[in-house]
């Protein structure tokens, strides 16, 4: 609970029981004829001086014993630990770098990520430094991990960035981690979802070859899957339509020049080829023995 009346005491100053005698003169009260109420703002001068004592350590209030007010003992807080302005800057542009450089540290918590942050806008806060709603709330769903990178895309695209709080937006967070659709203890289902998507891919190239399709997976599905994992779905589609083409075409040939065997080097077989020169077989032009006889044809 805050007390206005020690912090009214603080930023006024010291005062001085006065009184004025019958000729005019301005002096100095003596304690004896203090009223009740003279009693009261000296009270309040001395309790407002105690409280900035108690508040500092032991080691720190020994070098602050000098001071004999509140406001004297404030002014010289203020100038020991906030420093004069390019001080100020300087730290500011410290906390500024700071808030640039905030990310996900690998290994820790979705909770702990969120209390660094707040922390951080705490200082940020506190140093006076000027940051949007924006760049605070953009700032937090681009440090999330990658596994969040579907989840941040929604929320960017659904909620307004600008009007957002900082507690509204973790509490968004939360809410994504909290039903399970991202986190890092979800992973364990994204797989078994992608997985089953994957299947779905399988079972329509088994219908492509049959020529059986059935609509099992919409593009709303595809959406959902990580980019890496499309990508590597997508090298496995290639890979099938590769065998597929390798079994119609060694059904038109009428024999498999694939098949696993031990002795059967990969490649082709130089004495299929045919020289452009001698038209001998077995080499190329550029290892044939005779005489270029494409030089005295020219």
């Amino acid at each position: 609970m805050k007390d206005f009346k020690i912090w009214r005491c603080i930023l006024r100053g010291p005062i001085c029981i006065t009184t004025t005698l019958e000729d005019g003169i301005v002096t100095d009260k003596q304690v004896e004829n203090y009223t009740d109420d003279d009693f009261e703002r000296v009270e309040e001068q001395e309790k407002a001086l105690a409280t900035l004592t108690i508040a500092l350590s032991p080691e720190f209030a020994q070098g602050f014993h000098e001071y004999t007010s509140a406001k004297a003992l404030w002014e010289a807080l203020i100038e020991v630990y906030e420093g004069n302005e390019d001080m100020k800057q300087s730290r500011q542009d410290m906390i500024r770098q700071k808030f640039n450089m905030f990310n996900y540290v690998l290994g820790e918590t979705l909770e702990n990520q969120l209390q660094r942050f707040i922390t951080l806008t705490t200082e940020i806060s506190s140093a006076g430094v000027m940051v949007t709603r924006l760049e605070i709330n953009k700032k937090l769903l681009n440090s999330l991990p990658k596994s969040w990178d579907m989840n941040v895309s929604v929320i960017k695209k659904t909620k307004d960035l600008n009007r957002l709080t900082l507690a509204e937006t973790m509490a968004i967070i939360k809410a994504f981690q909290s039903h399970g659709i991202s986190s890092q203890s979800s992973s364990a289902n994204e797989k078994e979802e992608n997985l089953a998507l994957a299947t779905h891919l399988v079972n329509y190239y088994n219908a492509f070859v049959v020529g059986e399709l059935s609509p099992q997976l919409s593009f709303a599905d595809l959406d959902q899957i990580h980019p890496d994992d499309v990508e590597e779905m997508d090298i496995t589609w290639q890979m099938a339509m590769a065998v597929f083409r390798a079994k119609q075409f060694s059904k038109k040939i009428g024999k498999n020049n694939w098949s696993v065997n031990s002795y059967k080097k990969m490649g082709f077989s130089k004495g299929k080829l045919r020289c452009y020169n001698c038209h001998d077989p077995g080499h190329f032009a550029r290892e044939c023995p005779k005489p270029d006889q494409r030089e005295n044809s020219e």
